[in-house]
């Protein structure tokens, strides 16, 4: 018989699920805002480029979803592993994903939408998986956090619809929550996580940290001074800022 899980542990999940559908409605708006901005005065220009915010050169399209993945949750891996892959329904708020190539007027009416939706989930299925239409996605960790790797368009049909989404979505490895810590440097504020020997900086501690915390890492009781956090945060953010989706 199974085992039932305590309400503790259905606090936990259900705070981590909270985290992790945050955390994906943060990279949607990290790309609205991006498509949206428009360069203010001198003042808000400096204050960007300052904070490591940057314009892509080739314009802002969408965030690649793998890339955003693994630029702000660090010691992540997006690599979908076709033998390792199997069917699962996913709430479509727990995946992360990129709107590029947009629909016309005649694929977004209501018909056409929900063909798009039911194909793509006829195809969610391992004797179709050859096929480039096959919706693919990965898993992190044991986190429910899903990343999309093909069909990435798709899911914004899907949340917009409030609708699951089936997909064949491939395990990844994450560190165990104990073999990470969260550490915060002086005097700019910035966060970062260890892993042993190595510290990386998150460069959107507000969307990640929770996930953190809901996973069970620790954070650091230093606090530390760090020139070189700061500066590895400006990288950081530049690296995501040019991490656009293109033709």
């Amino acid at each position: 018989m199974a085992r039932m899980p305590c309400p503790q542990e259905k606090v936990l999940n259900d705070v981590m699920r909270s985290a992790v559908a945050e955390f994906v409605a943060a990279k949607d708006r990290f790309d609205v805002e991006g498509r949206a901005y428009i360069p203010g005065s001198w003042f808000h220009r400096i204050k960007r480029r300052v904070q490591g915010w940057t314009v892509p050169e080739r314009g802002w399209t969408a965030t690649f979803p793998s890339k955003f993945v693994e630029r702000t949750i660090p010691f992540s891996e997006v690599f979908f592993r076709a033998s390792k892959a199997q069917p699962m329904t996913i709430d479509s708020r727990m995946i992360v994903s990129g709107a590029f190539n947009y629909y016309t007027d005649d694929e977004r009416s209501d018909q056409a939408v929900q063909r798009t939706m039911d194909r793509s989930d006829e195809y969610a299925c391992r004797e179709l998986l050859k096929y480039p239409f096959a919706p693919r996605s990965c898993q992190i960790g044991t986190l429910p956090l899903i990343v999309a790797t093909e069909g990435k368009n798709r899911v914004a049909l899907f949340k917009s619809h409030t609708r699951p989404m089936q997909s064949m979505v491939a395990p990844t490895a994450y560190p165990d929550a104990s073999s990470l810590m969260i550490h915060r440097s002086w005097p700019f504020k910035v966060y970062s996580l260890r892993f042993g020997q190595c510290r990386r900086v998150l460069p959107l501690p507000e969307a990640v940290l929770p996930i953190l915390k809901a996973y069970g890492v620790k954070t650091s009781q230093t606090v530390t001074f760090s020139i070189r956090d700061y500066l590895d945060l400006r990288r950081a953010r530049v690296e995501l800022c040019n991490s656009q989706m293109g033709e």
